[in-house]
């Protein structure tokens, strides 16, 4: 699993996977993009029996999944941006889904399918975790907790494929071993990418979402590999050059210049988001 520098950038630190206000902005541009069998879709698959088997467990910084993942199942709507970070609680007492959240294409590399199938030769990565999960979600004859399980994944990876240090390393385990300060607070690279630009911006989910156009990503065809490629490309022409160029410093203009494309990025991964489950459904 993926950690944190220890020391100074632990205090305070700059974490998550795009944080909870990134995964509920994505889950909630998707919502606004559902066909009405999309939207049937998700209201039979999250009334499955057993759903109490998934209930992450109370865990540092994840108090209310239980909660959240309660009332998307028994509640009288299931909203998306319920369980947007299910899968980030979820992976504290499942270690071994620690992988499906990332795949660490080299920086050095293109980022192309050759170096996709070195980097994750076994699928145990988050491309092909969210082409996994994605067809357990169509298939009708599979287990209804599962396909309820299938969903979560697909909530949150369809997220995490959009962010580009979940797509891309520098030996740097994706921008965590890189300590940065966003405009005089101490993080890392990741971290920044994860959250600290939305702290910085005030961003709020619900706001942001109504601002992102998802519709041009809500077409076309399934294929999680061409768009963590497409995420890698983001990190090699402009996380990583903005980072050597800051050095690190991230004063407010360096963050006005990082917004756009992490709102691109949100709006990417909410359209997308939207197209799976609309294929799920059958459109």
């Amino acid at each position: 699993m993926r950690k944190l520098l220890a020391g100074l950038l632990l205090l305070p630190a700059l974490a998550g996977a795009w944080g909870r206000q990134g995964h509920m902005t994505v889950a909630l541009v998707a919502e606004g993009l559902l066909t009405p069998q999309a939207r049937q879709l998700v209201d039979q698959v999250r009334g499955a029996k057993g759903w109490q088997e998934l209930l992450p467990g109370r865990s540092r910084g994840f108090d209310k999944a239980d909660a959240e993942l309660a009332e998307f199942c028994q509640g009288p709507e299931g909203r998306l941006e319920l369980v947007a970070d299910w899968a980030d609680a979820y992976r504290f007492r499942h270690r071994g889904t620690a992988a499906w959240h990332f795949v660490d294409l080299p920086l050095a590399g293109d980022g192309g399918p050759d170096a996709l199938r070195q980097v994750c030769p076994e699928g145990d990565c988050l491309p092909a975790q969210l082409t996994n999960h994605y067809q357990v979600l169509k298939d009708r004859t599979a287990a209804p907790l599962t396909r309820l399980e299938a969903l979560l994944w697909v909530v949150h990876l369809a997220g995490d494929i959009a962010q580009p240090l979940h797509a891309a390393t520098d030996d740097d385990m994706g921008g965590n071993e890189r300590g940065v300060f966003v405009m005089g607070r101490v993080g890392t690279l990741h971290g920044a990418w994860d959250t600290g630009f939305f702290v910085k911006m005030r961003a709020r989910p619900a706001v942001l979402a109504a601002e992102l156009d998802g519709g041009p990503w809500a077409r076309g065809p399934v294929d999680p590999s061409a768009w963590a490629q497409e995420s890698f490309r983001v990190a090699k022409s402009f996380v990583y050059p903005q980072f050597e160029r800051t050095g690190g410093h991230y004063g407010a203009e360096d963050v006005r210049q990082a917004w756009p494309v992490v709102k691109d990025q949100l709006a990417r991964g909410g359209g997308r988001l939207a197209l799976m489950l609309n294929a799920a459904a059958g459109e």
